[in-house]
């Protein structure tokens, strides 16, 4: 069989056809992948949604920790250094994302803090800063907030804050003071009479601490 030459004419209508299966080719993978591309395509898109929304909810968590530690004291307000998170220490004066990492890690391995001496065992905080704290911390623990009846009356003289010891007979602004900051520094009243211990209490004022207040 004699096979006749390809002119010029026949080469375009090859290139053209090559061409045009080419493009259809292309075409039918776009538009038409095969099956493990389907499958590939929405898991991908899927986990990147997914990344993308908790890369969002990390951001958010964390402006609003900054937002907390940012947020100054209020008049009188205490931050109990037991149950409070690295934002909350943070809002205490001297006491920045350092020093509040340091007091969660030293509560987690040594347990509460009982007192403004217990606050000293963590690195980074001394007597000096321990005395601008004094007037900002609480130590109650939760343990002793579940289990605490107090009675139909009277003032817990272990957890009244300055306002309400002022509402003791007797007692001053002063004087209430003086009460929250020694606590603060020693530690939980064991009795009523451990605040004659307490500069500025004698006799007559302990007496009237013990008929409107109470230690638990």
């Amino acid at each position: 069989m004699t096979m006749r030459r390809l002119n010029s004419t026949d080469g375009r209508a090859i290139l053209a056809a090559t061409t045009l299966l080419a493009l259809g080719t292309v075409v039918r993978i776009t538009l038409a992948p095969d099956a493990a591309e389907v499958a590939w395509r929405p898991a991908t898109a899927e986990r990147a949604a997914e990344t993308l929304g908790q890369v969002r909810n990390d951001v958010d968590q964390a402006l609003m920790r900054e937002a907390e530690a940012a947020r100054p004291l209020g008049l009188r307000e205490r931050i109990n250094v037991n149950r409070a998170d690295e934002s909350s220490l943070r809002r205490l004066p001297g006491v920045g994302p350092t020093r509040a990492a340091a007091i969660l890690r030293d509560r987690s391995s040594q347990g509460p803090f009982h007192s403004l001496q217990d606050l000293t065992r963590v690195p980074g905080i001394g007597e000096g800063l321990v005395k601008r704290l004094a007037p900002h911390v609480d130590f109650a623990s939760d343990t002793q907030i579940s289990s605490s009846r107090p009675p139909s009356s009277g003032i817990d003289l272990n957890r009244a804050q300055i306002n309400e010891l002022e509402q003791i007979t007797g007692i001053g602004p002063a004087l209430a003071t003086r009460i929250a900051e020694f606590r603060a520094y020693h530690g939980r009243f064991e009795t009523v009479d451990d605040l004659l211990d307490v500069p500025g209490i004698g006799p007559s004022k302990l007496e009237m601490l013990r008929d409107q207040g109470y230690v638990r």
